[in-house]
């Protein structure tokens, strides 16, 4: 059980930073999505801190989650548009409610 909750939150991290690299960066299609990405974050960020309740454990390794993908999900998402080499969003900044890119 504990290897699929962490699976989970993998997936979820992924997901998350997908959608806020959308928000960030994808110019020609955020007048289109924005509510909709915007909704989606708020439920992965709500799903991550499930996750995260249940399974207390798993907040040791969001860090170490979060640095494996980070670079991959760059790399998958300059297949869609342009992301600049100085792009950054931190692991604080995407779990914060409060926060969206402009």
């Amino acid at each position: 059980m504990g290897k699929s909750r962490e699976n989970a939150l993998e997936s979820y991290l992924e997901r998350l930073l997908e959608h806020l690299l959308k928000l960030s960066y994808w110019e020609s299609e955020k007048q289109y999505c924005l509510r909709d990405w915007k909704s989606e974050i708020r439920n992965f960020r709500e799903q991550i801190k499930k996750i995260i309740r249940k399974n207390p454990a798993l907040k040791n390794k969001i860090e170490l989650i979060w640095a494996e993908i980070y670079p991959v999900r760059i790399s998958v998402m300059r297949e869609l548009f342009d992301i600049p080499d100085s792009a950054e969003i931190s692991l604080n900044n995407a779990l914060s409610d409060d926060w969206f890119p402009d």
